[in-house]
């Protein structure tokens, strides 16, 4: 299969935002906005807290799948080894951890506790990492500085962005 992401097919993967701003100390954060003006030659400028927003995209790889095929959508999907086999599960839907299924967790306890319509998939990395690609290149457009940390999670410096996104927290939601 050719995987080639468009920007809605994008936009169906659940994405949690959080800020983490808040732990980094103030001493850190702001230079001294007024300083004294004898021995200063040059005016030290008030620097605005860092507003850093993480982006994580939740079931990522179940997303992926049910982008690719529609009839995953409202089923149990998890993501991993053969069911008849050994190995782990490396995800899982809403759906099936509704059952006590997660992701790490040996396929010969899953395979006891998710019902028969489970759908049991096999990973397909070439199409996690199309679409971490398009997602994060849609990021670098309309952001001035992005940071993958993992196939589906992102660090966004949106540090002096108020005047071109608005209320910074309000962003991260719409994102």
């Amino acid at each position: 299969r050719h995987f080639a992401p468009t920007e809605r097919e994008t936009a169906r993967i659940p994405i949690k935002y959080r800020s983490n701003t808040d732990q980094i100390p103030n001493s850190l954060l702001q230079a001294d906005p007024d300083p004294p003006s004898s021995g200063y030659p040059l005016e030290i400028p008030y620097v605005s807290r860092p507003q850093i927003a993480h982006l994580d995209m939740d079931t990522f790889f179940v997303s992926v799948e049910r982008v690719l095929d529609p009839r995953l959508i409202g089923k149990p999907v998890v993501i991993g080894a053969d069911p008849r086999g050994r190995g782990v599960l490396c995800a899982t839907s809403y759906e099936a951890r509704k059952f006590g299924v997660h992701a790490a967790m040996p396929v010969a306890w899953a395979r006891h506790r998710l019902p028969p319509e489970t759908a049991w998939l096999r990973p397909t990395p070439e199409a996690y990492t199309a679409y971490s690609t398009a997602i994060h290149e849609l990021l670098r457009q309309n952001l001035p500085a992005v940071h993958q940390t993992s196939i589906d999670e992102f660090d966004l410096d949106l540090s002096g962005c108020e005047t071109l996104l608005g209320d910074l927290h309000d962003y991260g939601q719409r994102i």
